[in-house]
């Protein structure tokens, strides 16, 4: 039996093992074919022979309606597949904004019933409500700068009802203020530059402090009271100390630098464009033309007092 069957097994183990190798020498000799064909096709172009130009321009003509046929066949599939991924996405958008607006709800309950209790406080404490601003924007046509000095040019002035010392903001927060007006530019200073001095507020606790600028892209906290702490990640305010700037205007963040906190504005003061002047007066200017208008009045009564008597309460006796 054992004699019977060797043979058996070679014929079936020897025989399906010499197609395999006459494929394997045929897929070499294909590749090593195509490569010369490849290379030579190359060599060809690289000397732009007149014949594979034509040749080319043959096949791409040959090749045109089949490639059109397959794009227009292909195209709803793509549009498909693509029409799916997006609606996976649309579907996730859509649970997250659900989630988010469910928690803008509540926020907004809180904030409503805030906004009672704060309108009732201050009707109680008879406060001084803050002024209404206006404002104008206007374009930034140059900026300057420099080692010393961070400057921008406005192209509005004293036309467009521009005063110095008007703050200046853009889109994400403060720039800066204006420190000279002419008829139809100004000058800004950013909040950056040297000689730039802003009191804040920082932080959950609102910690006073003083921003300085260095003319670096950070600025500086300074003056900050004994035992008061704020942290990387505190958001920075205006605070309207001395009048020079309207209280609560964003500024930007503390960030932690390795060897100080310093504070990164909110404004890429690189990149302006558009920025927005508040027709804020400071209490100063207020103040100096409150009296520089009594000082008028004073004059010009005074001038008419020989004609003219006056009353008791000031004015001109009829």
């Amino acid at each position: 039996m054992t004699q019977l069957l060797e043979p058996d097994i070679y014929q079936r183990t020897s025989w399906p093992s010499l197609p395999a190798a006459r494929r394997r020498g045929h897929g070499v000799a294909m590749f090593v074919a195509l490569l010369v064909v490849a290379l030579s096709l190359t060599a060809l172009d690289r000397f732009e022979v007149p014949v594979l130009g034509v040749l080319r321009n043959s096949v791409l003509d040959l090749m045109s309606p089949l490639l059109r046929v397959t794009t227009t066949a292909v195209t709803p599939v793509l549009g498909a597949t693509r029409a799916l991924a997006d609606w996976g996405v649309l579907i996730d958008d859509r649970n997250r904004l659900r989630e988010e607006n469910e928690r803008l709800k509540s926020y907004q309950a809180r904030a409503q019933a805030l906004e009672r209790q704060a309108t009732a406080l201050t009707e109680l404490a008879h406060v001084v409500d803050e002024p209404k601003l206006t404002f104008l924007t206007a374009r930034i046509v140059a900026t300057g700068g420099g080692p010393f000095v961070r400057a921008a040019l406005l192209d509005a002035g004293r036309e467009h009802g521009v005063k110095p010392g008007y703050p200046v903001m853009s889109a994400q927060g403060l720039v800066g203020r204006v420190i000279a007006s002419g008829t139809r530019s100004a000058r800004l200073l950013l909040l950056t530059d040297y000689n730039s001095r802003i009191p804040v507020l920082v932080g959950a606790n609102s910690v006073r402090a003083m921003m300085q600028g260095d003319n670096s892209p950070l600025a500086k906290i300074a003056y900050l009271a004994q035992g008061d702490e704020i942290k990387s990640g505190d958001e920075v305010f205006t605070s309207g100390v001395g009048g020079l700037y309207p209280r609560g205007l964003r500024i930007g963040s503390v960030v932690d630098t390795g060897e100080m906190l310093r504070v990164e504005p909110a404004a890429r003061l690189d990149r302006l464009d558009y920025v927005s002047v508040l027709f804020f007066d400071t209490l100063a200017a207020t103040l100096a033309d409150e009296e520089r208008a009594a000082d008028l009045r004073a004059g010009f009564t005074k001038r008419l007092a020989p004609s003219w008597p006056t009353s008791a309460e000031g004015g001109l006796a009829r």
